[in-house]
């Protein structure tokens, strides 16, 4: 099977879950705006503090 990585630099798509109601919103802006890493990126968001501090470690899988 074929795999490829994702871009997961939540810097550059923080701006993709602003709202002005919620903490946060669980869908893209931009439909085109890399919506896998995005997908990823709030998964991370909802993690704790005391996971990672832990050691923690997650994986998103985006499947099709």
């Amino acid at each position: 099977n074929l795999v490829h990585p994702l871009l997961y630099c939540p810097e550059f798509t923080n701006a993709e879950f602003k709202s002005e109601v919620a903490d946060s919103k669980n869908s893209v802006k931009d439909r085109m705006n890399a919506q896998a890493s995005c997908a990823a990126q709030f998964v991370g968001n909802h993690l704790s503090d005391e996971f990672y501090e832990q050691g923690g470690k997650w994986l998103h899988v985006d499947m099709a």
